[in-house]
């Protein structure tokens, strides 16, 4: 079993995936990157309609994200069209033992 990746609040956190058919990079038609915060609520982004989705080069892909919530969170991307797979993760924030506050 993979070990749970944990960040700390204030974290930006690099999300990339490489979209391939028959081991050759290749764009999508679509791209969603899914996104499940502790609280269960979900944020889409799409390539090509969302530029925090980048395309970083053929077949390759990321989304910068930044957390100011601590708990567990899951992240999904799925290609369809000319080129179709997911991958699905999960990861946790953790709490700070200092005060964000001023």
């Amino acid at each position: 079993m993979a070990k749970l990746e944990i960040y700390d609040i204030g974290d930006m956190v690099r999300f990339s995936v490489d979209i391939e058919v028959l081991t050759v990079l290749t764009d999508p038609t679509d791209l969603k990157f899914r996104f499940m915060k502790p609280d269960k609520s979900v944020e889409d982004k799409t390539f090509p309609a969302d530029s925090e989705v980048v395309n970083d080069a053929v077949g390759k892909f990321h989304i910068d994200k930044t957390f100011s919530i601590s708990g567990r969170y899951r992240f999904r991307w799925e290609a369809t069209g000319v080129a179709v797979g997911a991958a699905e993760k999960e990861f946790e924030i953790r709490k700070s033992k200092f005060s964000i506050s001023p």
